[in-house]
């Protein structure tokens, strides 16, 4: 596997086929201090009597991506414009319509990737004077955008 330009989340990319999402808009505020990757694989493990004996159940050879973004300290209008983009109906519609995402420079990634919310509730926070913020924004990434090159 080649990762090109050391890019440290590319490595996801590789592991994704092409998707269009369901809508057009993209996610447009960057994380900061911290992006979660987790790779999820359906399996079940029984451990039997004996030590070191188990036996494991695959249920599905498709691997599931996470990505948990940390929105600590955002201004008022980037928390606005979260609430409203998970809100809206033409965007993301809570967790039921797709939308593009590209990672900022701070990841050293520019590949767009097609996710939804990973979570039933949008819950954000006033951490000080007009200073407002997101925990644990986890999008589901479904796939990536077809190539524009």
């Amino acid at each position: 596997m080649e990762l090109g330009d050391d890019k440290i989340m590319s490595i996801l990319y590789n592991y994704l086929s092409y998707k269009t999402a369901d809508s057009t808009s993209e996610l447009e505020v960057d994380p900061q201090d911290v992006m979660i990757l987790t790779s999820q694989k359906e399996s079940s493990i029984h451990e039997g009597y004996e030590p070191y004996n188990e036996e494991i159940i695959s249920f599905s050879g498709t691997k599931k991506y996470f990505l948990n973004l940390q929105f600590s300290t955002l201004s008022e209008t980037d928390f606005e414009y979260i609430f409203d983009f998970f809100n809206d109906p033409d965007k993301a519609d809570g967790n039921v319509r797709s939308f593009y995402y590209t990672p900022n420079n701070q990841f050293e990634d520019t590949y767009t990737y097609v996710c939804r919310f990973n979570i039933d509730t949008l819950s954000g926070f006033l951490k000080s004077y007009k200073t407002y913020g997101y925990a644990n924004l986890t999008l589901k990434v479904l796939g990536r955008k077809i190539d524009e090159n």
